[in-house]
């Protein structure tokens, strides 16, 4: 069954054809080192254009409340 998650459509593997051990181990690992690294850049230095993906989904309310943070502190920094 299919499930949508901000505007991206997610499918179950396919059963006939599984993730061997090994390759899902070696995954996860990769995905923890990159998880427990510090993030190298604040997200509110991106440009707009790399911020609005979540516009349209069901994260839009998310995004622009974090938008008018953003600018609110703007704002108090001038």
């Amino acid at each position: 069954m299919e499930e949508r998650i901000g505007g991206k459509i997610f499918r179950p593997s396919d059963p006939d054809n599984p993730i061997p051990p090994e390759l899902m181990a070696k995954a996860m690992a990769a995905f923890a080192e990159l998880n427990a690294r510090e993030p190298e850049y604040d997200p509110g230095d991106l440009p707009p254009r790399f911020r609005d993906d979540l516009l349209g989904t069901e994260f839009e309310q998310t995004y622009l409340d974090a938008e008018a943070r953003i600018q609110q502190d703007r704002d108090q920094d001038q």
